[in-house]
């Protein structure tokens, strides 16, 4: 058969058409799947609810059968679902950005020789704007900090080191693994910290952006 025969065109298309349909029933599979055990039913518990057999329910669950619409519409009653959740983020990746290790923005915040350096991993990115991760370096000697104050909310998750960090006029201590999160209007910042490094992640939530979004979202969903 010649290479680019309209057989072989066909052919092709056919076997995309089999991968497209096996990835769809994978991906509707484990929707329920995951809803089902969430919601503490075992199969036996959703056959009974829906009238299907738990083999062809295993089979579902597991991408091997395409369900009917019927067996669709039953099973997502049963499990509390409307059935375009099934389908939500099959075909709709978002906005993602990738930002390999030691590309980010090198962003001196403080006077040179204060000991903090914020390394900014993305700047206004589209759907994701007013959102600003950031992983900090702290090194001895550093200055005074707490003095950080802006309009929205402040996510801090602690990768090394332990820091003592100022929150208001409250002090804490923050050690590996620990996570804050706090209203960024009040002054706060790392005081000090133990030893030659500590370093974590920050994340800064701009409130008004965030407000204007969720304004933008609700006026496109009058009946929400």
């Amino acid at each position: 058969m010649p290479l680019n025969s309209p057989a072989k065109r066909w052919a092709d298309v056919a076997t995309e058409a089999d991968d497209a349909r096996r990835s769809l029933n994978q991906f509707v599979g484990a929707q329920i799947r995951e809803r089902r055990m969430r919601l503490g039913m075992t199969i036996a518990d959703l056959a009974q609810a829906t009238g299907l057999s738990t083999s062809n329910l295993s089979k579902i669950e597991t991408g091997i059968v395409s369900p009917s619409l019927q067996s669709i519409s039953s099973i997502a009653a049963a499990i509390s679902l409307p059935v375009h959740q099934l389908f939500q983020g099959y075909d709709d990746e978002g906005h993602m950005i990738h930002v390999p290790h030691g590309t980010g923005l090198n962003v001196q915040q403080a006077p040179n020789g204060s000991g903090m350096i914020c390394e900014l991993l993305v700047a206004s990115a589209g759907q994701l704007r007013g959102f600003q991760p950031y992983v900090v370096t702290l090194e001895n000697p550093i200055e005074n900090h707490a003095s950080h104050a802006y309009d929205g909310t402040q996510f801090a998750y602690v990768l090394e080191g332990r820091i003592v960090y100022a929150y208001g006029r409250r002090q804490i201590e923050l050690l590996p693994g620990d996570t804050l999160i706090f209203d960024a209007s009040v002054p706060h910042g790392p005081l000090a910290i133990e030893g030659d490094r500590a370093k974590y992640v920050c994340v800064l939530l701009d409130a008004q952006v965030l407000e204007s979004v969720r304004s933008a979202r609700n006026a496109k969903r009058p009946f929400a």
